[in-house]
């Protein structure tokens, strides 16, 4: 015998509720006497109750929807999962599953070394420029603040100059002074070494990156031997065609967009001057949709099919001339 159902939807109580509904009919036509006995309408002796019950609930009518009752703990929406646990991120709190705290901490520590680590750049990038300036404008002040050399005749005796304490004394002023520039000097030109390292490692870093992408663009630069010969052609190109100065060529090797754009222009430029010298003519003819042409006596058109790409290409131009002449 089956149960109550867990839900108003459960297909297989209300099957079993549709095949015995008969007998909750007659159960409900009887009636109930003094003696908890059950007679029928007509007033006849007692009968026995029919198996109508569902578990030990009462018998249930015709057309009623048995009720559920649930006990609903009060505190039970309320009650939070153990497994939930409040964090503060970007100033702001939220509950989030415990295992996820973890990864979440090490991104946020990430993110802040990661921002520590671009601020100490930058601020030993600053003090570096400053270090340089004070280092150049420190050579400049020892240059001119340059001491008088030693007079020899402050050795001679029979000189007028004659001051062998002065003149060890201006020898040592002048070695420190010296001494101090050649420091400062070489400094500078330490300075000056790291950053034209540094600049050139960066400047090879972008060509090599431009070279990949280039090669991805144009995929016969794999080759060195074609890269090098078309390299050649697209900066003379640059330079006759589009007044790309030597100085600016430089441009072509670190960004691919560039060197690519100017060698397509290139490309063209080149079969439009093919096309306009007529040395086309060998081509093998091109395959395009027979066209009827309209025409007066005389001999007849050449077929569009059998063109040459030149003939072809001057064949179109003349109807698209002939359409916008009649448009």
């Amino acid at each position: 015998m089956l149960t109550k159902p867990v839900n108003d939807y459960d297909p297989a109580w209300h099957a079993w509720n549709a095949a015995h509904r008969g007998e909750y009919r007659s159960v409900g036509s009887m009636a109930v006497d003094g003696d908890g006995g059950t007679a029928g309408a007509g007033g006849s002796g007692a009968a026995a109750e029919p198996e109508a019950s569902v578990g030990s609930s009462a018998v249930v009518a015709e057309d009623e929807t048995p009720a559920i009752e649930i006990e609903e703990d009060a505190a039970a929406g309320d009650a939070e999962p153990d497994d939930l646990e409040e964090v503060e991120f970007d100033g702001r709190k939220a509950k989030i599953p415990k295992a996820w705290k973890d990864p979440l901490e090490q991104g946020k520590d990430y993110r802040f070394k990661t921002g520590e680590l671009a601020k100490e750049r930058k601020t030993i990038e600053t003090a570096r420029t400053q270090y340089t300036g004070l280092i150049q404008r420190a050579e400049a002040a020892l240059k001119a603040n340059e001491p008088q050399r030693p007079d020899d005749s402050m050795l001679d005796p029979k000189s007028a100059k004659y001051d062998p304490d002065g003149y060890h004394l201006a020898v040592s002023r002048y070695n420190k002074w010296a001494a101090e520039l050649f420091r400062t000097t070489q400094e500078r030109k330490r300075l000056a070494k790291e950053d034209a390292d540094k600049a050139a490692n960066e400047l090879t870093e972008r060509k090599a990156k431009s070279q990949a992408a280039a090669i991805k663009a144009v995929p016969k630069w794999k080759d060195p031997a074609v890269r090098a010969a078309d390299k050649a052609r697209i900066e003379a190109y640059a330079q006759a065609t589009l007044g790309v100065a030597d100085d600016e060529l430089g441009d072509l090797e670190v960004d691919h967009r560039l060197n690519v754009a100017v060698y397509k222009a290139m490309l063209y430029d080149e079969a439009v001057a093919k096309h306009r010298a007529g040395k086309g003519a060998t081509e093998e003819p091109v395959t395009v949709p027979q066209k009827h042409v309209r025409g007066g006596s005389g001999s007849a058109a050449k077929s569009p099919s059998n063109m040459t790409m030149s003939e072809w290409m001057k064949w179109r131009d003349a109807q698209e001339e002939r359409a916008r002449a009649r448009g």
